[in-house]
């Protein structure tokens, strides 16, 4: 056995330091000892006292001393736990990162150096991992509540128990693709129902308010903001919604349909009236088809109001336009002659004769 107290060939380097350092705690308790025996000499102190004295203080020597092997025992059990528990946990975060195992190329087994290199691989890994984690946990949240919001079952799509356990790579792409999957029905039905109640807005403003104030389920459902990441758009929404659509729907077009009707009758009968009172082209402003996105019952009264103005007015001046009617059409004609006549062939033909013979007669006016 290598004495503590010799330093030659035969000593490890390393344990000079540590030898050097238990030679000046052995000198230092010489000298203590022998200043402490020059204190009991000048009090003639009994060899007993003495004994009793060093016996105490060696003691406490031997405790301190057999606590520090204690305490560097469980260090290097600790030291031991460490290195077995890091391995475990590098070997895992690797494993479900899709890394390879880590392999520990330069400390010695079982040393401090070694759980520290394993301490620094974990530092470098936990960012990466957490990040998976975070992400895996945010995609998992995004179902969820896609579900909600479609009134789906979410009892399929869960986090692992362990906290430091990842989604395999194979099911986190299944589930993104699920994800991607809801999104495109939400966004579907969102898009349809934002529709219908556009639509159903635009019918119950054409046809009143008197049936909407009856029904309840249909105003909430008229005011619901839809695209709101917290509003749920089931199923049996898109169907309720879907049954008013068709039924006011069907009244819209019954009311599109007879102010059309209402509208061609009366512009027929303002087109004659424009002709027989002779009004100019730039004065017909009203159109000859009724648009429900623009025109409205007081449009239709405007009509009937002008029709009613205009019978009177010709029936106050029918004479004056029936006889400025008939100069237009005989003009009309004369212009249509000579139109014809610039054709060579009309001079040219067997039957030019009838032609001007005919036609003669239109000049007479």
């Amino acid at each position: 056995m290598v004495s503590p107290f010799r330093v030659g060939k035969t000593v490890n380097p390393r344990r000079l330091s540590i030898n050097d350092s238990f030679h000046d705690v052995v000198n230092n308790i010489r000298g203590a000892i022998d200043k402490l025996n020059g204190l009991w000499d000048e009090v003639h102190m009994s060899e007993a006292a003495r004994t009793s004295r060093v016996n105490t203080a060696f003691e406490h020597i031997c405790s301190l001393l057999s606590d520090m092997v204690k305490s560097e025992e469980c260090m290097i059990r600790n030291v031991g736990i460490e290195i077995s528990d890091g391995l475990r946990k590098i070997n895992r975060m690797r494993s479900q990162l899709g890394m390879e195992q880590w392999e520990n190329k330069r400390a010695p087994p079982g040393s401090i150096e070694l759980r520290n290199s394993i301490n620094s691989e974990i530092r470098k890994l936990l960012p990466l991992f957490e990040t998976r984690q975070n992400e895996q946990a945010e995609l998992i949240d995004r179902l969820h509540h896609l579900c909600f919001r479609l009134g789906f079952d979410d009892s399929e799509f869960s986090i692992p128990t362990e906290s430091d356990e990842l989604i395999s790579g194979d099911k986190l792409g299944a589930l993104d693709a699920r994800r991607l999957e809801l999104e495109d029905v939400l966004h579907k039905r969102v898009k349809k129902v934002q529709k219908w109640q556009k639509e159903l807005n635009k019918f119950v403003r054409k046809l009143g308010n008197d049936s909407l104030s009856e029904d309840e389920d249909l105003r909430s459902l008229l005011t619901v903001d839809f695209a709101n990441e917290e509003t749920s758009v089931t199923e049996s929404v898109v169907d309720t919604l879907e049954e008013y659509y068709d039924r006011w729907c069907q009244m819209y077009t019954e009311y599109v349909q007879e102010r059309e009707f209402r509208w061609l009758e009366l512009y027929s009968r303002l087109s004659e009236l424009w002709e027989a009172c002779h009004v100019a082209d730039i004065e017909r402003l009203i159109p000859p088809c009724y648009n429900p996105d623009k025109h409205s019952d007081k449009d239709i009264d405007k009509i009937s109001t002008e029709i009613s103005r205009l019978e009177s007015l010709y029936a106050a001046r029918k004479d004056v336009f029936d006889v400025l009617t008939a100069w237009k059409e005989k003009w009309a004609e004369k212009l249509a002659l000579e139109e014809k006549k610039k054709d060579p062939e009309y001079f040219q033909n067997r039957g030019r004769e009838n032609n001007v013979y005919l036609d003669a007669k239109v000049q007479t006016f």
